[in-house]
């Protein structure tokens, strides 16, 4: 299966791309891989807007951006682990459910699929 990892990326001290926040998805897409899924991570592209800005310096991607592209990328997805709430993270949730799309809390309740990888 192929998953939307989904969770907060802004730190506390609301700083884009907070490391901690990209590192814990990155954590949740191993685990996802390790029981024989694949996963996008969104928070990577926090990278992609830095690089952004270093060739349009005056030009700010915004939030409906990066939520529209999100909510593209979760309609080709299987299912979406929800790692903690955020206002975006609760927004593609919602999104991920009103399709339908199975939602996982928890790596304990993702299926383990290893065949195949």
């Amino acid at each position: 299966m192929l998953f939307y990892v989904a969770g907060p990326l802004s730190g506390q001290d609301g700083k884009i791309g907070a490391y901690s926040n990209v590192v814990k998805a990155v954590e949740v897409a191993e685990q996802l891989y390790g029981k024989g899924h694949h996963a996008y991570v969104p928070h990577l592209t926090v990278f992609q807007h830095k690089i952004i800005r270093r060739f349009k310096p005056d030009y700010v991607p915004t939030y409906e951006r990066w939520l529209s592209f999100d909510f593209d990328l979760i309609k080709r997805c299987d299912a979406l682990f929800y790692i903690s709430s955020s206002p975006g993270a609760d927004k593609e949730k919602e999104f991920a459910e009103s399709l339908g799309i199975p939602v996982y809390l928890s790596i304990k309740e993702v299926p383990d699929q290893k065949e195949g990888v």
